[in-house]
């Protein structure tokens, strides 16, 4: 997630073997039979249980005024920004009509909002920091804002550490195989099907955190 289309990730495999699914999933814009090709209907299948679309972290700066995180001082809390994008955060949720397709596209059938942010800089603290109230609407013009005020607890030494921002979602999966909504078809082969469980709706972002003492 970000605003480019293309990133790099890192697996520290030093310790055993990283497994991972990775599944490209689609919303479709409209439905209709040959009768009423000319009458689509407007349905939002995925659009109305996944998480947030985008996360923009501002970290603190050695370039910065106020500098960044000192590997001497683990006392003296920094700024870490987030914006998070989400325009179900305000949507309004209705299981009516039956036949969705009918209904106003700007209502969605499932809760599906931001419940809580938290960042982890991996060993800087003690307890992972996370807010679960922002300010915002999550839209492209007003994005939820999490400001999280963090300091050094650890003494992490000097050096550029890989952050992670978590973005938990409200939207509960169900854990029904047999329910027609939250799971994936899942392909081993890319003939064979069966169908994979979504066991929540998160969204991560990676940021770089830079600790030094001092910087200049």
């Amino acid at each position: 997630m970000g605003d480019t289309e293309t990133f790099g990730i890192k697996f520290d495999v030093s310790t055993g073997v990283v497994n991972y699914d990775l599944y490209l999933t689609m919303g479709y814009g409209s439905s209709a039979t040959k009768a009423t090709r000319l009458l689509p209907k407007y349905f939002l299948p995925e659009f109305n249980r996944k998480a947030a679309w985008k996360i923009q972290v501002i970290p603190p700066s050695p370039f910065d005024p106020t500098g960044t995180w000192n590997s001497t001082d683990p006392v003296m809390p920094y700024p870490v920004f987030v914006r998070v994008y989400d325009w179900q955060q305000e949507a309004t949720v209705t299981s009516d009509p039956d036949n969705f397709g009918d209904g106003d596209t700007s209502l969605v059938r499932y809760a599906s909002k931001v419940v809580s942010v938290a960042v982890e800089i991996p060993g800087m603290t003690a307890v992972l920091p996370e807010l679960t109230v922002g300010t915002g609407t999550g839209s492209p013009a007003s994005p939820l804002f999490f400001q999280f005020s963090i300091a050094n607890e650890n003494l992490l030494p000097d050096g550029e550490y890989v952050g992670v921002v978590r973005v938990v979602d409200e939207r509960i999966p169900s854990t029904n195989l047999s329910a027609t909504f939250d799971k994936l078809i899942h392909s081993e082969d890319g003939f064979t099907t069966a169908d994979a469980l979504i066991l929540r709706f998160v969204t991560y972002q990676t940021f770089s955190a830079i600790v030094c003492g001092p910087c200049l």
